[in-house]
């Protein structure tokens, strides 16, 4: 599957595995939206390596989430 794939990162492919067992009747959106939020843009893998650890904490890990997440880290990281 290309979600699981998109990033080598052990954490990423914990983050997708949880993911879909969160949300198995929504797999499908859930990969439209991991495509849609990571997968043609910029990544700082830095930046998403601190968003995935802090979501697989809180145990919040839907693609969204982790969006907002990254979003905020990044912000964060840029002043």
């Amino acid at each position: 599957m290309l979600v699981c794939q998109m990033f080598e990162s052990k954490n990423w492919k914990s983050f997708t595995a949880r993911n879909f067992k969160t949300f198995p009747r929504y797999v499908r959106d859930q990969c439209l939206e991991a495509k849609r939020y990571f997968l043609v843009k910029d990544i700082d893998l830095d930046v998403l390596e601190q968003a995935l650890q802090y979501c697989l904490k809180n145990d919040t890990v839907s693609f969204s989430n982790l969006n907002d997440t990254y979003a905020y880290f990044k912000r964060a990281s840029h002043g």
